[in-house]
């Protein structure tokens, strides 16, 4: 699937596990978290190195937004090419992506686990467990 190493975010700095994972430097970086995770994603790629920048979910919730990444200038220094994405723009794109993730899906090659809250009433506590990373 196009991918050499994986890790869990929860057991150390992703800077630190980046770097174990890729030595040499990543090329491109798909970011949903924003923060930290940008952050190391920045320091780990390499020059003329793109990001995809779709969600920053460390910013959603809090009294206030984390600190840019402390190394945002390192963008300029590789030559780093950052852009925003936005599903809604490429919708042309949606069979396309469904041909590629289903089958795998149905056949069982690629699981999704995923957290089930039951009710209604238990909306705002799934939410919440979202943006906590408490759920799958």
């Amino acid at each position: 699937y196009g991918f050499d190493a994986a890790f869990n975010y929860k057991t150390g700095p992703v800077a630190e596990q980046l770097a174990k994972a890729a030595p040499d430097g990543i090329d491109v970086y798909v970011d949903n978290v924003g923060g930290e995770h940008l952050e190391g994603a920045i320091a780990s790629l390499r020059e003329f190195g793109r990001i995809a920048w779709v969600g920053a979910i460390s910013m959603y919730h809090g009294d206030r937004a984390p600190a840019a990444p402390h190394n945002l200038f390192e963008v300029v220094h590789k030559s780093l090419r950052m852009e925003g994405v936005l599903v809604r723009h490429h919708t042309n794109l949606q069979q396309e992506l469904e041909d590629l993730l289903v089958p795998p899906l149905r056949t069982g090659r690629v699981s999704a686990d995923t957290t089930v809250f039951e009710g209604f009433d238990r909306t705002v506590e799934a939410f919440l467990g979202m943006l906590h990373g408490q759920n799958t």
